[in-house]
């Protein structure tokens, strides 16, 4: 599996090794970082922030990937720039994609559901410890 990665990509690969990285998100991210390089046709050192936002652009309104694809696309990048390239992260101007806001799920009784509901644990006797009787 290592033999297909670039050379940028090798060492994106051996730097998570080195930092105990789960061995899953080593190949995710590599395989990330090899798709980019791929669709943007230059190694990974080559690319610069205007060509990630272009292309996490193009995750976003045509592959249509999901925030959390988006943030392992950014992650990766990351680790690469900082720990191999030794360049400063900061200076990169990268947002994350905002968190979806879901609603939460509730369970409705209904009416007459509640109310048989209600009266079944009013006419069950209690089952306490501190009340024996």
């Amino acid at each position: 599996m290592k033999k297909s990665f670039s050379e940028d990509v090798q060492k994106l690969l051996i730097e998570m090794e080195y930092r105990n990285y789960s061995p899953r998100s080593v190949i995710s991210y590599c395989q990330t970082m090899q798709a980019m390089e791929n669709r943007l046709f230059k190694r990974l050192s080559e690319i610069k922030e205007a060509d990630l936002k272009r292309y996490l652009h193009e995750l976003i309104t045509q592959k249509k990937c999901s925030n959390s694809s988006i943030n392992q696309h950014i992650s990766a990048y990351k680790i690469f720039v900082q720990d191999i390239l030794k360049q400063d992260w900061e200076s990169i101007r990268i947002n994350r994609p905002r968190r979806v806001q879901k609603l939460p799920v509730v369970l409705s009784l209904g009416f007459y559901g509640a109310r048989k509901f209600k009266s079944t644990l009013l006419s069950q006797p209690t089952k306490s410890i501190s009340h024996p009787f």
